[in-house]
């Protein structure tokens, strides 16, 4: 049984993609990206989370134990990203997924185009070392770039309401892609993804 450990916060998107995983009955170690962040459990059965400094590498390691792909979501710390990076070279553990959201994305540094004429902001100089580090590692990536206008949905601290919280399509496209990824690690294989805000 695939085990997977979720470096994010309480944002709709990280709680669809855990509601997703959690329907597929895969375990899951959350580990919050902010200092004394509390995250609220979905399901106390198969989540369990790691209370810790993001710059712990013991605590990382200590979490990743056991896991076989690991999701980031709002890491923009790159000291961050590089403790994660170590833990994940130390446990030989191979398979990352790394969701870019629209926070993470400086709106100073203009836009610039991939060649097929999509227009892209350019990311922060946190997020360009965290995808830098994550190129040059070992792991096997995949970069999902979230939409600039991503929408947000109204949250809660009742584990009992996010249940019933009621996602965007763009939540659930992006929830569906990672459970896809899960259940097939070889696909997407050091891609990059820009969602739709459209659908």
């Amino acid at each position: 049984m695939t085990k997977v450990m979720i470096f994010g916060n309480q944002e709709p998107h990280s709680i669809a993609i855990r509601q997703s995983l959690l329907a597929r009955n895969v375990p899951l170690v959350l580990y919050p990206t902010k200092k004394n962040e509390t995250m609220v459990l979905t399901d106390a059965q198969w989540e369990k989370v790691i209370q810790g400094d993001p710059n712990d590498l013991g605590k990382i390691l200590q979490g990743m134990i056991g896991c076989d792909l690991v999701c980031l979501s709002g890491v923009q710390d790159s000291r961050v990203t590089w403790r994660i990076m170590e833990a994940m070279k130390l446990l030989g553990l191979k398979r990352l997924i790394c969701l870019i959201e629209p926070a993470d994305i400086s709106r100073l540094s203009g836009m610039f185009s991939d060649g097929s004429g999509l227009q892209k902001q350019r990311l922060s100089r946190q997020m360009e070392l965290s995808v830098g580090l994550i190129e040059e590692s070992e792991c096997d990536y995949t970069f999902l770039y979230l939409p600039n206008s991503f929408p947000k949905c109204s949250q809660t601290p009742n584990p009992q309401a996010n249940k019933k919280t009621r996602f965007s399509e763009t939540d659930q496209q992006v929830a569906e892609l990672i459970a896809q990824i899960v259940e097939e690690p070889a696909f997407l294989i050091n891609r990059r993804l820009y969602i739709s805000s459209e659908g």
